[in-house]
């Protein structure tokens, strides 16, 4: 199980993911679209691996 620590890490890691996202999403009109989608979400862009 995660400890606290690791879980303050975590959360600001998608914190300052999600902010990076939503500024790129205001100033590129294409990603908007993309990041605009409802089956997408932060937590599967930085948990995603092949």
């Amino acid at each position: 199980m995660a400890t606290t620590r690791e879980n303050k890490g975590t959360r600001a890691f998608n914190k300052t993911i999600k902010a990076y996202l939503e500024e790129r999403a205001e100033n590129d009109a294409l990603f908007a679209v993309k990041f605009a989608n409802p089956s997408k979400s932060v937590e599967d862009c930085v948990t995603y691996y092949e």
